[in-house]
């Protein structure tokens, strides 16, 4: 985890979040329990839930390996909070991968 902050607002970034991360949230923040859960899950289409205090944002970028050849998806969730940015970023999802031919 790390955070950045300036001019009162604090960017807190994981990559590739675990249960520490998930705890950290759940117990510091007060998001939407199904926001929670989709740290703990691949989303295969982008996304954006609007809740009473807070706005979850899921943009898909492709991502090359070089060393396989291969463009697979990588999953950015943005959570969004008053003076607050949490990012979670870089969760490959195999299953939605291509070759290069």
């Amino acid at each position: 985890m790390q955070k950045i902050s300036h001019n009162g607002i604090t960017l807190t970034a994981f990559k590739k979040p675990r249960e520490k991360e998930i705890e950290f949230l759940k117990s510091n923040y007060n998001f939407h329990p199904l926001v929670i859960d989709e740290l703990a899950h691949p989303t295969f289409h982008p996304k954006v839930e609007n809740h009473q205090d807070h706005t979850l944002l899921i943009v898909r970028f492709p991502q090359f390996e070089r060393s396989k050849s291969e463009i697979k998806a990588s999953e950015v969730e943005n959570y969004l909070l008053k003076n607050l940015f949490k990012k979670s970023s870089l969760k490959p999802t195999p299953t939605s991968s291509c070759t290069k031919s």
